[in-house]
């Protein structure tokens, strides 16, 4: 009996063997079998992408390390009244706390392209723009999908705009709007919004490049700048990380209207300098005008400064747009 039982325990000893191989031929060389109940707490990250797929991932899926996945982009502002229609021509604009006010927007059909605000000249008018940024600039930011803003000054503002005498800021608060609602109505490009001014409007427009740095990526100014004598303390930028890059023209020592433009120019230089800024000074040598040049120079400079970029183009070639009497950061 016993050694029929040694018999039978000898024999079932190699079966199990027998299974145990059979069983682990099936699993491939360098796998380990995993409990079926681990699956439930692979998370998505977690799961494993073989090497191969890389190839196939899109930009949008790649992989971005949490330290530099922090891009700072514009701050647009939140409106802070109702947004018009957009359409070419006048159209009202309310800021919260604001007189209303009357804003010349040219517009195209497509969406999603540059927003250039123009602001005009002592006595102007907001279809001063037309000449101001010219017909053919005009004319390609909207077909990009733009839009172009020229915003009518308050007569209430004692030097065209509030900020060339005071530190009202009205006229920020509706472009403010605009901007707010061109992002939400027209679906603008964040990182293509410029300025430019004549005059009393680039005065305007230096004012905005700084307090709205924020979410200005460029600005050319006409005849402008700032008076630290007559502004104390300097206006304080809305994001100085923001190293927005300046154009600046004037007519030489004849450009002096109510006040000296080479000075303005100069005192606009040094401020934005200091902060790190490119600025593209340049002195045309006309008086107080536009040059003929200055429209497609200007657009051009947009184009090549938008918001963030990292190294400054100008440093390197001027593009054949640029007049030759510029110069970088004198």
């Amino acid at each position: 009996m016993e050694k029929k039982l040694l018999i039978v325990t000898i024999v079932f000893f190699f079966v199990f063997i027998a299974v145990g191989c059979a069983f682990s031929r099936r699993i491939p060389s360098g796998q380990t079998p995993v409990p079926a109940m681990a699956s439930s707490t692979v998370t998505p990250a977690e799961s494993y992408v073989p090497t191969m797929a890389s190839s196939t991932v899109t930009p949008t899926e790649s992989y971005v390390p949490s330290q530099t996945a922090i891009i700072i982009e514009p701050h647009i502002p939140p409106a802070t009244g109702p947004c018009p229609e957009f359409k070419n021509g006048f159209v009202k604009f309310s800021p919260a706390g604001v007189s209303d006010r009357s804003v010349y927007l040219k517009i195209g059909r497509k969406r999603g392209g540059p927003t250039v605000f123009w602001w005009h000249g002592f006595g102007g008018k907001a279809e001063n723009v037309l000449v101001g940024l010219g017909q053919e600039v005009i004319s390609d930011i909207i077909s990009q999908g733009g839009v172009v803003v020229s915003i009518e000054s308050d007569p209430a503002a004692a030097g065209e705009w509030f900020l060339n005498t005071s530190d009202q800021q009205d006229d920020l608060l509706v472009a403010d709007l605009v901007i707010a609602c061109a992002v939400q109505e027209m679906q603008v490009d964040v990182t293509r919004i410029h300025v430019a001014g004549f005059s009393a409007g680039g005065k305007q427009a230096a004012q905005m490049a700084i307090r709205r740095s924020n979410y200005v990526a460029s600005v050319v100014l006409y005849s402008g700048g700032l008076f630290p004598t007559q502004l104390d303390p300097y206006p304080p930028y809305g994001d100085s990380s923001n190293k927005f890059s300046s154009m600046v023209f004037w007519g030489g020592p004849s450009d002096v209207v109510i006040a000296d433009n080479t000075q303005a120019a100069h005192d606009y230089n040094d401020f934005v300098s200091r902060n790190g800024n490119f600025v593209l000074m340049c002195n045309h040598n006309g008086g107080h005008t536009i040059p003929p040049e200055g429209p497609m120079a200007a657009w051009r400079f947009f184009q090549n400064h938008p918001w963030g970029i990292s190294q400054e183009p100008y440093l390197i070639v001027l593009p054949p747009e640029i007049p030759s009497y510029c110069i970088t950061n004198p």
